[in-house]
């Protein structure tokens, strides 16, 4: 198998995988793969990860994303397979392309790339501790609605935004809106 498993102490695993990582060769592989296949920034991202990972992701969307003119579907909610694989990886390279051309735009720039440098020594901060970057993560996401008034130099458009918790989609909309503030609605 290219999986380690059973790394930790033993218990009884009924929802989840147990913790694991890959054969030293698996990773070499990985790394390779990222660097024949994905822009230098990105395969950078894989090679330098102490657990990296690829795969291919797609997005099985549903029929329709508004139902009678009342409900619209956006992010995880509109994929219909969402919930055990876990489309996110997608729109984390989306988004990160948009950040990209955001940084490189003259207007933006400035902006972005302080509030980029708060999050990222926040994001810091957080690695290592119990669930680690992803669960921070995570956070950001249900706390979308206070986020604004965090914001250092940020419009303020972007500090008087509050995203009704009602309307997130299990805390997933947050993610996008949360690329929206930090870019300062400059695209909006």
């Amino acid at each position: 198998s290219k999986l380690h498993t059973g790394l930790g102490p033993g218990r009884r695993h009924d929802h989840d995988v147990p913790q694991g990582g890959l054969r030293p060769i698996e990773v070499q592989k990985i790394h390779s793969r990222a660097r024949a296949q994905l822009p230098q920034w990105l395969s950078d991202l894989i090679v330098q990860s102490p657990s990296p990972g690829m795969s291919k992701v797609r997005f099985h969307l549903a029929h329709e994303a508004e139902f009678q003119g009342q409900v619209v579907l956006v992010g995880d909610a509109l994929a219909q397979v969402g919930p055990h694989t876990d489309v996110g990886p997608a729109a984390i390279v989306y988004q990160a392309e948009q950040l990209l051309y955001a940084i490189s735009n003259s207007t933006s720039g400035e902006m972005l790339r302080k509030n980029l440098r708060f999050w990222s020594i926040k994001a810091r901060q957080n690695i290592g501790k119990e669930g680690g970057f992803s669960r921070y993560m995570g956070h950001l996401c249900q706390q979308t609605d206070m986020v604004g008034r965090e914001l250092p130099g940020a419009e303020p458009e972007a500090q008087n935004f509050m995203l009704d918790p009602d309307v997130k989609v299990d805390g997933r909309v947050g993610a996008d809106m949360l690329s929206k503030l930090m870019i300062g609605f400059q695209n909006s």
